[in-house]
């Protein structure tokens, strides 16, 4: 290659070739990485839009569910028949004041006459709502109902739930309709360029609300979603837009309620940093082809000068990585019978053992017995000279201290004829193993305490739903305990959080005890405590409750209600039915059983089979505060 560079004919060709390819690779790399970013940044806005709507999504599900549970209350107490009209209208008055994301509540009699409302002319018109009074004079149940709102010419969203009269008959519907502006303000707040909008549509394609009217309405039927969404209708999709481009949305369903939020960015919106940063690669390829010419041009009259230098830096740098590479580490040459050849000198610095010791004898004896078979396998699967193999063993050092090494070790071509030399090279590993072990244990605790209430020991509050949705989808029979402190707030103020601490450490320990396998005591929150019961009826589980009682008022931990009282619990059991739908109505019948034993005089288990078809609704707050 000297001699053929050493004429300027053939010089220039080979520069040639090197300006060509400099110039093909910097071409190419900018192409590349333009593709790969513009794939890129649309993947990743395609997954923040799809993570967005999830947000949103929750977001949205809240709202309803607290203008759900507001209305549910109202459907509780049968305002149609409250006397007082007035009283009533302030009270809807009420709760469109503490919840924004309502413009107006009102109430409709089963002829869609209003008979209450917040608003100042209490009149809703009735065609408006003909289609909703007719979908809940159909049905019995008292689901909510969504649906689109057309009044004064402007879209909007309603929700609403059936009133029945006492005999079951339909009676009416209360009305809520969403302050879509409440909405709007949030969703435009959001990034998502000139022709992006976030949209709620019900999950049969009616579009409830979007953030940007005036573009839903000269969109074309590919920026819409399709007519009726499938189900579950969740994650990305790419459709057509009107002007030809593209039109990327992330969608997400609402975790309770039968909606789905859509996002959605076009291709221009997304794309348009991306273009930015093309331009600026291209600025810096012209900058990189002007320096390949330059440096070809010196490259020219200075080739044969950097060729012999270079040559003489290769063999330099080769013979200096060498020692650098290994100047930490122990080379040694081992035949074929698995004695030492070579060793070197590092090695009385890395294991306190002279080179010339371990000459002519075999390297299993510095190896502790226990790692030979692991040693042995690992060079019994070394056949190819191109191969590398790692082995990880301990080693008796010189001052007869054991010690963790790595070996890499490969064939190495001999004049033997009859097999190969093995080269190795030793690196003392004993620290880092010591440190992967102290992480282990490190990682073992840190997944006991995400799992473990820090204070009692006993199963978190994660840990027990995940327990509970387990167990009842698997059990036929599944019981569970909720177990409250009486009037625990009065012992923390009398004796001080850590005595109440003290309180509830005592408390725990006899729940842990209490709970039979497979059973999972854990601390629901607080002063709130539940045993979960898998394959246990009913009867046996209330033997168990009572069995706790007992044993937590034995502790006789004192109480300042008095100088003879103790610390007692309130328990309430919830048993698996064939109508208990999900966990989330055992742990609420549960909750109402519980309630029941503290409005009983508390110190008492109670069942929910016991109670009143009338304790089956909310329990309000204001009551369970004072219940303690």
């Amino acid at each position: 290659m000297a001699r053929l560079l050493s004429r300027p004919v053939s010089a220039a060709i080979v520069i040639a070739l090197f300006v060509a390819a400099m110039s093909g690779a910097v071409i190419g790399l900018v192409a590349w990485k333009a593709a790969t970013a513009r794939q890129s940044e649309l993947a990743q806005r395609s997954a923040a839009n799809e993570n967005l709507a999830h947000s949103l999504a929750e977001q949205a599900s809240h709202a309803i569910q607290s203008v759900d549970v507001a209305m549910s209350n109202i459907a509780d107490t049968r305002p149609l028949q409250a006397a007082d009209s007035e009283r009533s209208r302030r009270r809807l008055s009420e709760i469109v004041e503490r919840l924004p994301q309502i413009h107006a509540i009102a109430i409709l009699d089963a002829d869609g006459k209003t008979g209450t409302s917040s608003l100042a002319d209490p009149v809703l018109p009735g065609d408006a709502l003909a289609s909703d009074l007719a979908y809940h004079r159909d049905r019995a149940d008292r689901a909510l109902h969504i649906f689109a709102l057309r009044l004064a010419g402007q879209s909007g969203v309603g929700l609403s739930k059936r009133l029945s009269h006492a005999d079951g008959s339909f009676a009416g519907v209360v009305v809520a309709i969403i302050n879509t502006e409440h909405f709007s303000a949030l969703y435009q707040s959001f990034q998502l360029g000139k022709r992006g909008s976030v949209s709620i549509l019900r999950a049969d394609g009616v579009v409830l609300m979007q953030s940007k009217p005036a573009l839903s309405a000269t969109a074309s039927r590919h920026d819409l979603a399709p007519q009726p969404l499938p189900a579950p209708f969740t994650g990305t999709r790419k459709v057509v837009a009107r002007d030809g481009g593209w039109r990327h949305y992330g969608y997400a369903h609402a975790p309770r309620y039968p909606i789905v939020v859509a996002v959605s960015q076009h291709d221009d919106d997304i794309l348009q940093g991306w273009r930015d940063g093309l331009r600026s690669d291209i600025a810096v390829a012209a900058l990189l082809l002007c320096c390949v010419v330059l440096l070809a041009a010196l490259l020219t009259s200075q080739f044969r000068l950097r060729l012999s230098i270079e040559r003489a830096l290769r063999e330099r740098e080769t013979r200096y990585r060498l020692l650098a590479d290994n100047i930490a580490d122990v080379v040694m040459l081992l035949d074929r019978d698995a004695k030492f050849l070579y060793v070197s000198p590092s090695s009385q610095a890395v294991l306190g053992i002279e080179p010339r010791r371990p000459l002519g004898r075999c390297c299993f004896d510095f190896i502790l017995p226990a790692d030979i078979r692991s040693v042995r396998r690992a060079a019994a699967r070394l056949t190819d000279a191109t191969e590398t193999r790692t082995a990880l063993f301990r080693i008796v050092r010189g001052d007869r201290a054991q010690a963790w090494v790595e070996v890499n070790f490969k064939l190495a071509a001999s004049g033997d004829p009859d097999g190969h030399e093995v080269v190795a090279v030793l690196r003392d590993v004993t620290e880092r193993h010591k440190m992967e072990d102290e992480l282990k244990a490190l990682n073992f605790r840190l997944a006991e305490l995400a799992t473990t209430d820090g204070l009692t020991e006993l199963a978190n509050r994660r840990s027990m739903d995940d327990f509970l949705r387990l167990h009842f989808a698997a059990q036929d029979q599944l019981s569970l305990l909720l177990i409250d402190v009486d009037h625990f707030k009065r012992f923390n103020d009398r004796f001080g959080h850590q005595a109440g601490d003290a309180c509830l450490t005592r408390i725990a320990k006899v729940l842990a005890e209490a709970a039979p396998a497979p059973g999972l005591a854990a601390r629901y929150g607080g002063e709130e405590f539940a045993i979960i019961l898998p394959g246990v009826a009913e009867p046996h589980a209330i033997r168990i409750a009572e069995a706790v009682r007992l044993t937590i008022a034995a502790l006789a931990i004192a109480h300042p209600n008095g100088a003879a009282t103790t610390v007692t619990v309130s328990i309430g059991i919830a048993s698996k039915t064939k109508a208990t739908a999900s966990e989330e109505d055992l742990v609420r019948a549960a909750d109402l059983a519980m309630y029941a034993a503290k409005r009983g005089g508390r110190n008492r288990s109670v069942a929910s089979s016991s109670l009143p078809d009338d304790e089956s609704g909310v329990v309000p707050l204001n009551r369970l505060i004072s219940a303690g």
